[in-house]
């Protein structure tokens, strides 16, 4: 179990857009209430749930997804899952659209960082251009913390470069022993009582 004096390390910044997220939901607000306000049959308010249920999706898709660093954990909290990988059973890191977290042969997605598709093929074309030996491709896609290798790196090759510093350095904590995998329940309930009262009010609807 998680240690309940575990101590918060380091946010990172999701890269999948939570500001826009953000402004999603004000919209969807925005429009519920406009569509509410219009009257309040059951089709209106089946309507207006639906627009609501496209708000909840924004808001586990852009604006829930995070990833934190703990003294004896990584935190990477998804849409409807949370996941709490302990330091010491972390053996590799690497980030492609979503943040990926080995232990051992598994692997472990967080969708709050990661890189678009088109900037991945515009790195394999330019790999491919270089025609980079192993080594020099290696240093290129897993850059250190040192020097100026910093500048102008991807958030999400910080990410990855911070996080590998943190297991190493917190490998010997206690803390949580295995890999925690558990539901974001309130988010679940919420989409799934939605879900309820939007049949319920279609089928009142079409009565």
């Amino acid at each position: 179990m998680v240690s309940e004096q575990s101590t918060l390390v380091e946010r990172f910044k999701p890269t999948i857009g939570r500001w826009w997220g953000i402004i999603g939901l004000a919209m969807v607000a925005f429009v519920v209430v406009a569509v509410v306000s219009s009257g309040s049959d059951a089709a209106t308010l089946a309507v207006a749930l639906g627009i609501a249920l496209l708000g909840w999706a924004t808001y586990a898709a852009l604006v829930r997804p995070t990833v934190h660093a703990y003294e004896d954990h990584l935190l990477l909290r998804n849409a409807v899952t949370d996941l709490r990988l302990p330091w010491r059973q972390i053996t590799d890191v690497d980030v492609r659209q979503t943040l990926c977290v080995y232990t051992g042969i598994d692997k472990h997605h967080g969708i709050a960082v990661g890189k678009s598709a088109r900037y991945l093929m515009r790195g394999e074309k330019r790999a491919q251009s270089l025609m980079a030996t192993p080594q020099e491709e290696k240093f290129a896609s897993r850059p250190t913390m040192t020097g100026s290798d910093v500048t102008g790196m991807h958030y999400a090759d910080y990410v990855t470069v911070r996080i590998e510093a943190l297991a190493r350095q917190q490998t010997d904590k206690g803390g949580l022993e295995r890999v925690e995998r558990h539901w974001a329940w309130p988010t679940v309930l919420v989409g799934a009582a939605m879900v309820v009262v939007f049949v319920v009010l279609v089928v009142a609807a079409n009565l």
